[in-house]
């Protein structure tokens, strides 16, 4: 039995990252092998979700401030959480800059790397 109660809800949020995380390299996926055409339309959908995903991210730094018994150290959940989004960010930057250089048609090499991230989402 537990005196204290812990906010068990830091896993259900890191969940929802990595399911912003999965769905953006999908659309990068996507993006990078239909060409400059549905990359744009890719990196528009990108975006947004990389907005959901910051707001997932202070959901867990407000709740980390006003919980007093984490379920892991709260040093642990603001690296875990901050590295989550380090990589939908990256993702974000990547698709824009594909979009920058106006790469067509794209390299098998990008095309590979842009499977690599989302074979690294499961």
């Amino acid at each position: 039995m537990n005196l204290l109660p812990r906010d068990e809800k830091f896993f259900q949020s890191f969940q929802q990252q990595v399911k912003f995380i999965c769905q953006a390299a999908d659309l990068l996926v996507e993006g990078a092998a239909a060409g400059n055409a549905r990359l744009a339309s890719a990196a528009h959908q990108i975006h947004v979700l990389e907005e959901q995903a910051d707001n997932v991210l202070h959901e867990i730094y407000t709740r980390l401030n006003s919980t007093f018994i984490t379920p892991l150290d709260p040093e642990d959940i603001q690296s875990l959480s901050s590295h989550l989004d380090d990589v939908i960010d990256g993702i974000e930057d990547s698709v824009h800059r594909m979009l920058d250089y106006r790469i067509d048609p794209m390299p098998g090499t990008v095309l590979e790397l842009c499977r690599l991230v989302q074979s690294c989402c499961g």
